[in-house]
């Protein structure tokens, strides 16, 4: 696949930067093969019996009925999203009663979560969110990321902050791995946030916001520890990529993390433009993500 971002239609600041598109050919194969592992899901003798694996197998059915136009040539490029996708068709058995979840799967399949991060499709939203920063002049002054994990957006914007860069993760060990240029502190969104922070030019966070409990009040919080002027950036992937509901290809997947499968999973961007909104955010605008006729999401922003 080759993407592009197009020119910027207005400054930054305005309503849309620009569409980050490609022919959607490579996004439909992944589709087509994620309908394919749900069908072979659909067929096995193993059903649900706990929560977390009924709301996966409701994912799986909903795809299997959106999907009514395979694609019949199969030339993908093969990345972690289809490795991800036949593990969790060899581990449904034990996916099914509960006993395996998506760490465990992650577990006995070693760097497959770093590869699923930052390789195709997940990593274009990364890279979107690098160009959208740098776009906009908002990696200088104080820069806080929320959420790094292995590091797919940090890796791309740490050495091109000017100024202090705090980067953050609601786990410890994550904290205490990373290598990035900068400053790591532990941040559970929902909690409060680490004594003495302080506040910040940019806030930005790629496929983390739709994990926390409740985004208004962790937007409000976000928007405190916005300088005046200050600006906060969320890399989101879409709900439903179609009209018609198609919902997006890796629902089911990641449906095998809390976080995911218990809060919602991905928005639309019109509901995080009036979530922004919401926590008293002006100037809101938004960068679309696009793979030919489907709406993959993109980054939304606003300033305090």
């Amino acid at each position: 696949m080759t993407t592009s971002v197009g020119k910027p239609r207005r400054t930054l600041m305005g309503r849309r930067l620009a569409v980050r598109r490609d022919s959607g050919r490579r996004y439909e194969e992944l589709l087509d093969y994620a309908a394919t592992s749900a069908q072979a899901v659909l067929a096995g003798p193993h059903h649900p019996t706990c929560p977390q694996a009924k709301h996966i197998y409701e994912q799986i059915e909903a795809l299997v009925a959106a999907h009514t136009t395979p694609v019949t040539t199969r030339s993908f490029l093969r990345t972690a999203a289809h490795d991800a996708l036949d593990a969790l068709v060899e581990a449904w058995p034990s996916i099914a009663d509960g006993t395996t979840g998506g760490e465990a799967l992650m577990r006995e399949h070693r760097g497959l979560w770093r590869r699923l991060m930052t390789e195709w499709p997940m990593g274009d939203y990364a890279q979107l969110m690098a160009e959208v920063l740098q776009a906009g002049g908002a990696l200088t002054g104080r820069v806080l990321e929320l959420g790094t994990g292995v590091g797919n957006t940090t890796s791309l914007v740490a050495d091109r902050v000017d100024g202090e860069f705090v980067w953050s993760d609601r786990l410890p060990e994550m904290v205490e791995r990373g290598q990035w240029p900068g400053r790591g502190v532990v941040y559970d969104l929902d909690a409060a946030p680490p004594a003495g922070l302080g506040r910040f030019d940019t806030i930005f966070a790629t496929n983390v916001l739709h994990c926390v409990d409740d985004p208004a009040r962790t937007l409000a919080t976000l928007r405190s520890l916005l300088a005046d002027g200050g600006r906060i950036f969320l890399a989101e992937g879409a709900g439903p990529t179609l009209a018609d509901e198609t919902p997006w290809a890796l629902d089911h997947l990641f449906s095998l993390w809390d976080g995911w499968w218990d809060r919602g999973g991905f928005r639309s961007r019109w509901q995080w433009l009036a979530l922004l909104a919401g926590a008293g955010l002006r100037d809101r605008g938004l960068s679309v993500l696009r793979a030919g006729r489907h709406d993959l999401g993109g980054v939304v922003w606003a300033r305090r």
